[in-house]
Formats: structure tokens, C-alpha cells, sequence
């Protein structure tokens, strides 16, 4: 939250009692309008049209207009997302502030600037509403599913065979691996994996239908360790389980495998405030890794939380929706630089991935394709 300050009141005073004597910056900032730079450069991004040409199809055609077209206007030309927006927001100023804030706009406002934002404001409303009623609708749908898995976990369940066969369906999940620094007593090594295993049910458990696939779930671990600081070692030693064909059950993914390192562990003991698994993306080129700073840079694998690894993460990469590189940037902004999708209404979940500054999406909507 940022309140005026009184230099921001001194200005109002000015714009109401000598709004001829108002600069083109002073008129921005009272405003909240970004610079002519600024506002050409997002107006670009947004809506692939100058301001002028832009304003001119909000006059004449605003109900082509999207709801991040109308947010353009409504934020000044910023692009902001939801936190940024809030943060923004005059609503949680002092009443006078409000108050005067308004008069100082109604003083210095032209006609063609407001009729353009009324255009906007009342698009936006209209959109809300449709936003609105296709999100009861989906909720409505869910509802009438009777409770029914989502198609990624369906897949996942042999409906020919009874599901208490457990031996006959189909065993699903990733190969992993134990870095050799791991090296610990035996019961500090089970410690950590009964609680990994926990991690692990307790995000599946959330899921419709995630009561049979618990049942499914596999972790192959591999007896042989290995060295994380050596890359090429350790994919060359997945591409071995894969060639020797340990790995016969086409739901265990060869696309990705997981890593113990001394670094997770810890993650399970609070050093973390979400408790991950290290994932790698075996369609990553290593030469591209050894010539950029992994610091910086994605170096084919992520840290994924570990009650997302056997829900949203094993689905995203089942299906390859999306690359690892946009999780991976999606996750430097989030806690700990850890990947995580909730779960919600045992189906539906946020989006997989936000990366474009300004994108809003409706919460708990995302499904993954049939």
C-alpha cells in the first residue's frame, strides 16, 4: 500500500485552483498515467496498437475489447498484476485523500480521457459478469461430475480390471535417484523417507480419484548413487535404467526423474518453508548448461514441491503441457524458488505457470485437456 504523501496533496490543491497551470507530468501523475515512453512501449504489448489507435477502437468498437485491454486503461497504461494492482488501489486511502484526489482528476480530466475510461470501466464490468457465470458454470459442472477424477488421473486407473487388484493396474511415477553425499545412518535415511512419503500422499490425497492411484504410485529408486555436481554422469545413468528396460511401464515418465541431494533433505527439516525433490528434464542439452551461469539461468531441473511431484508436476509433464524452462522461471518468484500448484475442489487448480506481467486468470479454472 502506498499513501500520498504531501507533496501528492499540494499538487491536488494546485490542479483545483489553477488547473490551467498544470504540466503534462503533473497532469501523469495526478492521473496515475505512465510516461509517453512507458505508455506507448505496454500499449505496444498489450494491445499491438499505438494509444492513439487504440483509444480511438475503445470509442468506436469497446466491446471488442478484452478485459486486459480494459485493465490498460483503468491502470493508467500500467501493467500490473493482481498484488501490484491492490497495492496501488486509492480505496485504502484516508476519506479526504480519496476525496480530494477526485476533485484535483475532475479538474484536469479532458472529455475525450474520460469518456474513454467510462468506455473501459463499464467493458470491464460486462466482462466480469460473463467471468462470472462461466465460473459458477464450471463449478456446477464439477459439481455434477459426482465426483469423478479429473482425465489426467483417469488415465492413470484400469477400468477393466477391479480396483482392488492393485498388482493388475498400472504402476505411475518417477525413477530417482540418491546423491552420494546423502551417505547417512539408516534411520536418518528412513526418517527422511517416510517423510517424503507422507509429502507425497498427502498432496495425492487431495485429488478425486486420488485414493487408487496412492495405491499405484512408485518411486523406483536406483541402488547405485550419484554425483549431482556431475550432470553427465547422472543422465547418462537414467539413460541406463531406460535402456535396461527396468523401467517397462510406460506411465513411469522418461522424461523426468527426481534427486535426493543433502540439499532436500534439509527442506524436510525447515530450511525450507515448503519441503522439495530436485526434478530433471532428461530433453535438456547439458552444452547449453556449461556455457551460462547456473545461478542465473535454467540448468535443466527445478525444485518442485514435494506434495506437487506425484499430483500437477507428474501430469504436467505426463501430458508436456509446457516446457520445464517456464516452470522453472515461474518458480524464481515464488518462495524458496520452489514450483508449486494447489489443488482445489479435488480437480481444479491455479495456473501451471504465470509469466506474462499483467495476465489474469480466473482462479481454480485451468483443467488439463482430455
Amino acid at each position: 500500500m502506498v499513501l500520498p504523501t504531501e507533496r501528492d496533496r499540494e499538487l491536488w490543491r494546485k490542479a483545483i485552483q489553477t488547473p490551467e497551470q498544470i504540466t503534462d507530468e503533473e497532469r501523469r501523475n495526478i492521473l496515475g498515467l505512465v510516461d509517453p515512453t512507458t505508455q506507448l512501449s505496454n500499449c505496444l504489448e498489450i494491445t499491438r496498437m499505438s494509444p492513439d489507435e487504440f483509444e480511438k477502437k475503445v470509442l468506436q468498437n469497446p466491446e471488442s475489447l478484452t478485459m486486459d485491454e480494459c485493465r490498460l486503461i483503468q491502470y493508467g497504461y500500467h501493467i500490473w498484476d493482481n498484488s501490484q494492482a491492490l497495492a496501488a488501489s486509492k480505496m485504502t486511502w484516508p476519506l479526504e485523500d480519496q476525496l480530494a484526489n477526485i476533485d484535483a482528476e475532475v479538474a484536469i480530466i479532458t472529455p475525450h480521457e474520460d469518456a474513454i475510461l467510462t468506455a473501459a470501466s463499464l467493458r470491464a464490468s460486462s466482462l466480469g459478469k460473463l467471468r462470472n457465470e462461466a465460473m459458477k458454470a464450471s463449478i456446477k459442472k464439477a459439481a455434477d461430475g459426482g465426483g469423478k477424477p479429473c482425465a489426467w488421473v483417469e488415465r492413470l486407473i484400469d477400468r477393466s480390471v477391479p480396483l482392488t487388484a492393485i498388482n493388475l493396474q498400472p504402476s505411475w511415477g518417477f525413477v530417482i535417484f540418491r546423491d552420494a553425499r546423502t551417505n547417512c545412518s539408516k534411520e536418518a535415511w528412513e526418517k527422511f523417507r517416510k517423510s517424503f512419503e507422507n509429502a507425497l500422499r498427502t498432496g495425492i490425497s487431495l485429488l478425486v480419484g486420488g485414493e487408487q492411484i496412492n495405491q499405484t504410485r512408485k518411486l523406483v529408486w536406483q541402488d547405485e548413487s550419484v554425483d549431482e555436481n556431475d550432470s553427465e554422469s547422472i543422465y547418462r545413468a537414467f539413460q541406463d535404467v531406460v535402456k535396461a528396460k527396468t523401467v517397462s511401464d510406460q506411465q513411469i515418465l522418461q522424461n523426468k526423474f527426481l534427486l535426493v541431494t543433502p540439499e532436500v533433505i534439509a527442506s524436510f527439516k525447515g530450511s525450507s518453508t515448503t519441503p522439495w525433490i530436485w526434478a530433471y528434464d532428461t530433453n535438456f542439452d547439458l552444452k547449453v548448461s556449461s556455457e551460462k551461469d547456473n545461478s542465473t539461468s535454467f540448468d535443466g531441473r527445478l525444485r518442485v514441491a514435494a506434495n506437487s511431484a506425484f499430483t500437477w508436476f507428474y501430469a504436467a509433464r505426463k501430458e508436456e503441457i509446457y516446457c520445464m524452462k517456464q516452470f522453472w522461471e515461474y518458480a524464481q518468484k515464488k518462495p524458496d524458488q520452489v514450483w508449486d500448484v494447489a489443488t482445489e475442489m479435488g480437480r481444479y487448480h491455479g495456473p501451471l505457470v504465470l509469466l506474462k506481467k499483467g495476465t489474469h486468470w480466473s482462479f481454480n479454472t485451468y483443467e488439463f485437456r482430455s
